[in-house]
């Protein structure tokens, strides 16, 4: 809640997105619920309203007349001529570039095989991408274009400092790139960031403000939302967890040190053990279905990856107190078997005697691309876009 009272346009835009936040995530549906939640005066919370449905952001509609009940309730909705976001996934398989609404609903998706491009021509094809997606959407608006990656970026510089699986992908000033040629605002975030912002404001974290969203698969990294917001660095370097040590003297990783986590639980590390066990190349989706069967194989490669995992997260829990965690990337297909164990092992692991709730995330197999415009989604709402 903001205060009220000072007249200076900082708190107008800070009002302006907090009163469009709680209308477009369905937590304040009238002119009355958005006052009372704010503790902006009926009139304030009027003309920010009234502005917004002027904008062509927000539109009123009425409920269906009850009979006996009087008047028709008015309830507020995000209007289908609000400016739309733009979102580029680059993911180690594959680039999406999509149009989305501001409930993060895909309504346009094009993209390429990453691994079938020549690295060099990753920004050409991603260029193209958009000019695609904007052609076929002549009479929309656009907030801006959001961009996600897996591997670790530089925020302040808006670059993306290494891509896995592509040593040529280094240091790419991508947000500088795409303002050029675009002239709207663009914002680079990291893959877990702005699937933990997702599940905030749409998922398994709107009714939690301290989580962890925990990619698993071959995209091992946190996204953390603290107080209700996105925990940020002020170097602007993203978080990583799947380059945490459990073990000093373990596997060497591709950053080259040894026994991060990632060279246990990774995606493609499960595979191969499965290979080597049965001889059988499986993707994680083939394994989780495997174990679910009580395939034997299967059943202990999972098992394994879940007390590894809980080595990791015991020492990200400690030290960061959150109340729940949300399985991530490929984790929505975890059974559930493996998710309950994981939850004990950590709460009987961890420091605090408070217990911590650990769920899949409710956005599923495209939380990837749904989520790549969400970082947008989140200036809009501190009152930063307009």
């Amino acid at each position: 809640m903001w205060e009220t009272g000072f007249n200076n346009e900082t708190l107008r835009k800070k009002n302006r997105g907090l009163v469009l936040r709680l209308v477009t995530t369905g937590e304040c549906t009238s002119r009355i619920g958005v006052s009372k939640y704010t503790g902006l005066s009926k009139m304030a919370a009027t003309n920010i309203i009234s502005q917004l449905i002027d904008e062509e952001i927000l539109e009123e509609k009425e409920t269906i007349r009850v009979k006996g009940k009087g008047r028709n309730p008015i309830w507020l909705d995000l209007s289908k001529k609000a400016p739309k976001l733009i979102g580029v996934s680059i993911a180690s398989d594959v680039c999406s570039v999509v149009l989305s609404d501001m409930h993060l609903r895909i309504l346009g998706k094009t993209g390429f095989y990453v691994r079938k491009v020549d690295p060099g021509k990753i920004m050409e094809n991603i260029c193209r991408c958009i000019d695609r997606v904007i052609k076929k959407s002549p009479k929309e608006k656009f907030w801006g274009i959001g961009v996600t990656v897996p591997g670790p970026v530089d925020l302040l510089k808006g670059m993306i400092l290494s891509h896995s699986g592509f040593p040529e992908m280094e240091n790419i000033p991508i947000v500088e790139v795409l303002e050029e040629k675009y002239h709207m605002p663009v914002l680079l975030e990291s893959r877990q960031n702005c699937a933990a912002l997702a599940e905030k404001y749409y998922g398994n974290g709107h009714d939690t403000e301290d989580f962890l969203l925990v990619g698993i698969g071959d995209e091992i990294g946190p996204g953390v939302i603290s107080h209700g917001n996105l925990r940020e660095s002020a170097s602007g370097i993203t978080p990583e967890l799947g380059h945490m040590s459990i073990d000093i003297n373990g596997r060497e990783c591709c950053c080259g040190r040894r026994g991060c986590l990632r060279s246990y639980i990774e995606g493609s590390v499960l595979r191969a053990e499965y290979a080597e066990a049965t001889g059988t190349d499986v993707t994680f989706r083939e394994l989780c279905r495997a174990a679910e069967k009580g395939e034997e194989a299967a059943d202990r490669i999972l098992s394994k990856m879940t007390e590894r995992l809980t080595f990791g997260l015991v020492n990200a829990v400690n030290l960061l107190g959150p109340q729940k965690i949300i399985l991530g990337g490929e984790g929505f297909r975890l059974p559930g078997k493996y998710v309950s164990e994981l939850e004990r092992l950590i709460n009987e692991g961890k420091l605090s005697p408070e217990p911590l709730t650990i769920c899949v995330s409710a956005l599923g197999e495209e939380a990837g691309v749904r989520s790549s415009a969400a970082r947008l989604l989140m200036e809009i709402f501190e009152g930063e876009l307009k």
